[in-house]
């Protein structure tokens, strides 16, 4: 017998013997656990991978189907006033449906389960449900799914209770989508940031959460929670495995001449003084989604039919190549934070934030880059300390030191009853953005699209129209009316003169998340089997 058919045949009886086979496809659940301060979110994924997964292949290049089973929001954990939010979602697809096919009109229920505080804080009884119930009807447009809503109002006393909570609502009769917890085949933990040491997703072991608590340093306000979901999971699922996914992963390809600071070197190498980049999950993801988009797109002749009668055949050949090679893209991604990278081939070799999420653009409430010196002359000159100084940078500038507001929505409101602070900070937001793009387009020398995600990125048609005006001596042009059209799938928005393709792309960094988890377990079984 030919050895690659034996392994196939010996890995395939390995997944029937666990139950993790359907029809030749590799199916797992995967937990997707981010904790933050004080709050928990968490999704449950059940993944498919095709036998091509047998060999060692990017997360990214993996032929995969997913669906999501449940997902949920904790808040306020630690207050008396703690609240979660469980979807369930329940896929109605006929027998030769694939899994997350579109199912068009979808009905949702909402279900509100009101404070009891004579019941186990931790546990989610049935009494729960029967008892504390209301039920309202709705009907809304959803692509997917079917999905009920659960609402719970209860002291939340800490993150193990809060992740109990979560658990008992993917179990509970009324509101979960597996039997039992022992039906979870990993979990993978969100963790913002993994330093020079931790730069691929991981295994979770006590070496690594060691490595992850030294640092905490760079990461004060994350990798404390990030660890504590980590050691809560570790309690209530035991046996389960583990898998980190570091934010700054992406940018580990980054070159020294952008990574460092000019400061003495001795603080790169005694106090780890760099930029390291955030968001990227996100980068990661849209950067792989729209290199399969726009190869395609061109690979149909979208982009090849630009040129002129007086331009040569070679302009057009050089227009046309890029289907045939790795691309260059500019990534936005634009929420309460904001970060932006220049992606050449692939590979992150620039980020617009750096040793934290504070720099680079300004955002909902972070002031971006500014003179470093500012925060001594306020010391100097003002009764601020150096700790209230860093909560206000933090939460109290950006787009709301401007206005007083940080949702953008509220600001277009405002800008429309001539409020010119809410028009100087959009102008501010905008203009800073549109200067990266710029700076990025000289980093990589040439560009093949620039991609729009997260809230603002992929709602706010008007930031990205300003951001995009005047760019037409770098290529970039967009279409008005594509970038009005309302969607919630991946769409062009560029102008059919427009050297540059621009897409709006959702961000999934919870399948993202699944996808580097199912990477590392494959990684594992193969190398067993082998």
């Amino acid at each position: 017998m030919h050895e690659s058919l034996y392994i196939s045949m010996c890995y395939r009886a390995f997944l029937i013997k666990n139950h993790k086979c359907w029809y030749g496809f590799q199916k797992m659940k995967i937990l997707i656990i981010n904790a933050g301060s004080s709050s928990l979110k968490y999704q449950l994924i059940e993944i498919q991978e095709s036998e091509s997964g047998l060999t060692k292949t990017s997360p990214n290049n993996m032929s995969q189907s997913h669906r999501v089973m449940a997902a949920g929001v904790v808040e306020r954990i630690g207050d008396t006033e703690g609240s979660l939010i469980h979807k369930k979602f329940v896929v109605e697809k006929k027998p030769s449906d694939s899994i997350g096919d579109s199912i068009g009109q979808a009905n949702i229920t909402d279900i509100d389960i009101y404070n009891s505080e004579n019941r186990n804080q931790d546990e989610l009884s049935a009494k729960d449900f029967h008892d504390h119930i209301k039920k309202d009807q709705k009907s809304i447009n959803c692509q997917n799914n079917t999905f009920e809503k659960f609402t719970i109002k209860k002291t939340i006393k800490d993150h193990r209770a809060a992740m109990h909570l979560a658990a008992s609502m993917l179990s509970a009769h009324d509101s979960g989508v597996i039997c039992s917890t022992d039906e979870i085949d990993a979990i993978g933990h969100r963790v913002v940031q993994g330093g020079e040491q931790l730069n691929a997703s991981i295994r979770i072991d006590d070496g690594v959460k060691k490595a992850i608590k030294e640092n905490n340093p760079l990461a004060p306000l994350h990798n404390p929670p990030n660890l504590t979901g980590i050691e809560v999971a570790e309690e209530l699922f035991p046996g389960i495995p583990n898998v980190a996914v570091f934010d700054t992963e992406f940018h580990k390809t980054i070159p020294p001449q952008a990574y460092m600071y000019a400061l003495p070197y001795d603080f790169y190498l005694k106090y780890r003084v760099r930029r390291y980049g955030f968001h990227g999950t996100s980068h990661k993801y849209v950067t792989a989604t729209a290199e399969n988009l726009i190869k395609n797109n061109r690979g149909r002749g979208e982009k090849c039919n630009k040129t002129t009668s007086h331009e040569s055949k070679a302009n057009n050949s050089d227009l046309c190549s890029s289907e045939k090679r790795e691309l260059n893209l500019i990534t936005v991604h634009l929420g309460n934070g904001c970060s932006i990278c220049a992606v050449k081939q692939g590979r992150c070799v620039d980020t617009s934030m750096g040793m934290t999420p504070l720099a680079g653009v300004m955002m909902g409430t972070r002031t971006g880059d500014m003179d470093p010196a500012i925060q001594r002359y306020l010391i100097e000159n003002t009764n601020f300390t150096p700790e209230a100084l860093d909560s206000i940078f933090n939460k109290e500038s950006g787009l709301k030191g401007i206005c007083g507001m940080n949702d953008m929505r509220d600001i277009h409101a405002a800008i429309g009853k001539g409020d010119k602070l809410a028009e100087l900070a959009l102008e501010m937001f905008t203009y800073q953005i549109k200067k990266y793009i710029g700076a990025y387009t000289a980093v990589l020398g040439s560009v093949d699209g620039i991609v729009f995600t997260a809230g603002i990125g992929e709602n706010d048609a008007a930031a990205r129209a300003k951001i995009c005006s005047n760019l037409s001596g770098l290529g970039i042009e967009i279409d008005a009316d594509k970038n009005k059209e309302l969607s919630s799938e991946p769409r062009a928005i560029h102008s059919v003169n427009s050297k540059v393709d621009v897409w709006v792309i959702p961000t999934n960094e919870e399948l993202q998340i699944a996808k580097e988890v199912l990477h590392v377990m494959e990684s594992e079984q193969h190398e067993n089997v082998i």
